[in-house]
């Protein structure tokens, strides 16, 4: 997962405070506001483990909070255990946490597990970018989400290339029926700086 969404989530968690008391317990406030830091942290160690235990007890705690679903759900993410971090989004945006980083999280990891086995990124950009556009033309799905997806998701590489990636992700995922995907992809890129014509057009036929 990028650290640009480990970022915002990390962000949304610690302005939010976690302050949904209604239905808290057992834990106090200080005891949350910790045990949220201590499974950041461990996110950002890789310490995945961690992590997941310390947002289980936080939802545990708390059931209704979708927030330590959606970090755990991250650190399920980064630990490769990408069929637990779909559940976990779902869930969490099923308690009305539904930010747009977590659709797109959420996106990723339906990505990951419709890619399987298929090489995600070897080679250059340009050789990424036609491996996704061949597999798109070809009808090998698997193929073409796994290569845009790994553009979206390495750090190392501009804005323009993440959002090449959402675009020809977006479009496979049309192909495959898969509109809500595609939308959600579309949006990414619009809320990214890119709204021109021909995104405004990718999300009308997502959204059809």
């Amino acid at each position: 997962m990028s650290k640009v969404l480990i970022s915002a989530l990390c962000a949304i968690a610690v302005s939010s405070s976690f302050v949904s008391t209604a239905h808290a317990q057992g834990l106090s406030r200080d005891q949350r506001d910790s045990a949220v830091f201590r499974g950041i942290e461990a996110i950002k160690a890789r310490q995945f483990s961690v992590a997941i235990s310390e947002f289980t007890k936080l939802s545990n705690n708390d059931p209704s909070n979708g927030e330590y679903i959606a970090l755990r759900g991250s650190a399920y993410y980064d630990s490769k255990d990408y069929a637990k971090a779909k559940t976990d989004f779902e869930n969490a945006i099923k308690k009305g946490y539904n930010k747009h980083v977590i659709y797109e999280q959420l996106n990723n990891a339906e990505s990951r597990i419709i890619a399987g086995n298929k090489v995600m990124g070897s080679g250059t950009v340009g050789e990424t970018v036609e491996k996704a556009s061949s597999a798109l033309k070809g009808g090998d799905y698997p193929t073409a989400i796994g290569s845009a997806t790994a553009l979206i998701e390495d750090i190392k590489l501009p804005a323009k290339v993440h959002q090449g990636g959402y675009i020809l992700r977006a479009e496979t995922f049309i192909k495959m029926g898969r509109k809500q995907n595609a939308k959600i992809d579309a949006e990414t890129v619009i809320n990214s700086g890119l709204d021109v014509p021909q995104i405004r057009d990718l999300l009308k036929r997502a959204s059809q």
